[in-house]
């Protein structure tokens, strides 16, 4: 399988080495035939989730046992003080197991968010078949306080489950979580970080996951660029060495990726796209670009990589306006605001289609003047992520 890979510069370049915008296109070509899912959902019952919250996390449950296709399989795994199996993996059917066991779950005790995982994922191992998308849906609404927490340690066991085909996403429920701890943790498992600010979005975000995963059709991709100085990748994506670590690639979704390079005329670039498909086999694509020769006057910058750059850039900000506030400097996150919303407005007066990113700084300024610092700095990570990833 081949993935239609498209280079577009900002503009042609001259002669002499100068800093170059590059937008990658990458959009993944269908499976012939879509694997069935097994899936683990691991889910927070520690006594912060008591109340609402639960009800709320049962109930979007519920709504998502429709999504299911009829060979998709699902476990359930619950997570407080320790970790409890309430449901085997098993074809979903009708539903009435699932449905069953969601009624009698109790909130209470801590967060064993390691326990929890391991639980799932080893449901996931035990049964892992090639010719199936195996995958761990984890909620929380709090932080780790049971077994093991380190960062570093959790990270390192996700990424030690893809390896044997077992991704992870995670869903963060209200304000009390660690989002920083579970976008860590998203990108170690090859999987998705969703935030939930109300407990009542959860359904919209387990059905978004679900059609992932459905949609899938490589895990572990990776691009790496040569023959061409990459100066700054602005999608802010983790590297290892030379490669640039994609998400997952997904039939009917496009990645957009903007280097700034350095480049001059008749400059050439090579371009590789690895991936594991499916059936756990390594696949690679190969593509050239050359920088073309800008003749006369140079004109305006393609209007794809104008708008790209500006949800970018604006993404960056968000993430700077979260650090000011996790950090206590409210002064320093409005002045955040008020020069990324004037760079919007700049792109926009250049033809950038930009309403959304200038409705969300409008909203997030709104909650930091009205003390909701918390929920400011979650929603800023959250909307930065899903902009720099592409994977919303």
């Amino acid at each position: 399988m081949s993935h239609n890979i498209r280079i577009i510069p900002a503009r042609h370049s001259s002669l002499t080495p100068a800093l170059l915008d590059v937008l990658i296109r990458i959009t993944p070509q269908a499976a012939t035939e879509a694997p069935p899912v097994d899936l683990a959902l691991v889910v927070d019952t520690s006594g912060s989730m008591n109340g609402t919250a639960l009800n709320q996390a049962r109930d979007a449950i519920h709504a998502l046992i429709p999504q299911f296709r009829p060979d998709d399989r699902v476990a359930l795994v619950t997570y407080a003080t320790g970790p409890t199996m309430q449901l085997p993996l098993l074809p979903l059917g009708d539903g009435l197991p699932l449905r069953q066991r969601l009624t009698h779950l109790r909130a209470s005790g801590n967060t064993a968010l390691h326990a929890g995982w391991q639980l799932g994922t080893g449901l996931l191992i035990g049964a892992r078949h090639p010719a199936r998308l195996s995958s761990v849906l984890l909620l929380t609404d709090g932080k780790p306080n049971v077994g093991e927490t380190r960062p570093t340690a959790l990270a390192a066991d996700l990424r030690h489950a893809l390896l044997q085909g077992i991704s992870t996403s995670v869903v963060g429920s209200g304000l009390r979580y660690n989002e920083t701890l579970l976008e860590r943790l998203a990108d170690a498992g090859d999987g998705h970080f969703h935030h939930a600010e109300q407990p009542h979005e959860l359904g919209h975000l387990l059905s978004t996951e679900l059609a992932h995963l459905h949609s899938t059709v490589g895990r572990q991709a990776r691009l790496r660029v040569e023959g061409i100085e990459v100066i700054d990748v602005l999608n802010d994506l983790p590297r290892e060495g030379y490669d640039l670590l994609l998400p997952p690639l997904r039939a009917g979704g496009e990645m957009r990726l903007l280097l700034r390079v350095r480049a001059h005329a008749g400059q050439t670039a090579q371009l590789s796209l690895t991936w594991t498909d499916l059936q756990g086999h390594a696949q690679r694509q190969d593509l050239t670009f050359t920088v073309l020769l800008a003749v006369g006057v140079t004109g305006p910058e393609h209007p794809e990589v104008v708008q790209r750059r500006a949800e970018l850039l604006a993404a960056r900000a968000q993430r700077e306006l979260a650090g000011h506030l996790d950090g206590g400097d409210v002064a320093r996150a409005l002045d955040t605001l008020t020069l990324s919303r004037r760079h919007l407005l700049r792109a926009q007066a250049g033809g950038a289609d930009v309403g959304s990113d200038l409705e969300e700084l409008g909203e997030l300024e709104r909650q930091v003047r009205r003390g909701e610092r918390q929920a400011a700095s979650k929603k800023a990570r959250s909307q930065a992520y899903s902009k720099s990833t592409g994977r919303d």
